[in-house]
């Protein structure tokens, strides 16, 4: 993968759509990103992604709070798109404003012309995804920050950077997702180096992804890592020594699906 950067703006100039319901305002932020689309939850594309997920009305009342804080992000480009990052901010208890950050990054992708739906919590997302919000609403812990969100006077969400699949990425990346990148490029390239060093010894490979899974030699790879990219690296570990567990030709397959040739090529910013 070759990566090209588009940053639209230093900072975020928006026309706001405001959306208020029970003394809450919730403001969605139009895409700065060309054929990137948002949808608000009082939009009719909102109603009908809902509805193609087959969310019924009762999962609709359970997951109120989530679904009306939430967007429906659409990829109306020609290109695949590899990962989106949308952000919300909002004000916390104290009056500060704070923010939250979605890292969506679909193992399928999103399609030329697909549809997802990204509320502030990844965990509710995918359980309304998989008809299961009920059990999942019951277990967000009082406090969370999830909740702040959802109970927060205001709140506002925009797409912050996307990341199509032919490389290029599109800001305004307020929240730096550029750079992780870069962080996440630079340790999987040493993690392939190591795992190939390994040959076809399942052995040696399960020895070398122990000893990667100590933080010490992490920060020796990635000084001042981002911590997206620490949730990356243990998700990537998790799914590799698993594979292992299952021979060598399992294993070289989710190296393949990890460390396929898309996640290589020159590095280069382009504004």
């Amino acid at each position: 993968m070759s990566l090209r950067v588009h940053f639209l703006g230093p900072t975020l100039a928006y026309s706001w759509l405001t959306l208020a319901a029970s003394a809450q305002t919730f403001t969605v932020i139009p895409s700065l990103i060309p054929g990137i689309r948002v949808d608000g939850p009082e939009t009719p594309a909102f109603a009908k992604h809902l509805a193609d997920l087959g969310v019924d009305a009762k999962a609709r009342l359970t997951a109120e709070a989530f679904l009306s804080r939430a967007i429906v992000v659409t990829n109306a480009t020609d290109r695949p798109v590899a990962k989106v990052v949308v952000r919300f901010e909002f004000l916390d208890p104290s009056g500060r404003i704070g923010a939250e950050v979605q890292w969506q990054e679909p193992r399928e992708g999103l399609a030329p012309g697909a549809s997802r739906l990204v509320t502030v919590d990844r965990t509710i997302t995918e359980a309304i995804r998989a008809h299961a919000a009920d059990e999942m609403v019951r277990q967000v812990p009082s406090g969370s920050r999830s909740q702040m969100i959802t109970r927060s006077p205001m709140a506002r969400v925009s797409v912050d950077s996307v990341l199509f699949a032919d490389g290029d990425f599109f800001g305004p990346d307020v929240s730096g997702s550029w750079g992780m990148l870069l962080q996440e490029q630079e340790f999987v390239k040493a993690t392939r180096s190591q795992l190939d060093s390994a040959g076809a010894d399942l052995e040696k490979i399960q020895r070398s992804l122990a000893e990667m899974h100590q933080p010490n030699v992490y920060r020796k790879i990635l000084p001042g890592e981002d911590v997206r990219v620490r949730m990356m690296r243990e998700k990537m570990f998790g799914e590799l020594t698993y594979a292992a567990r299952g021979g060598y030709d399992a294993f070289r397959i989710a190296l393949q699906e990890r460390f396929g040739e898309k996640a290589f090529g020159g590095l280069r910013r382009r504004f």
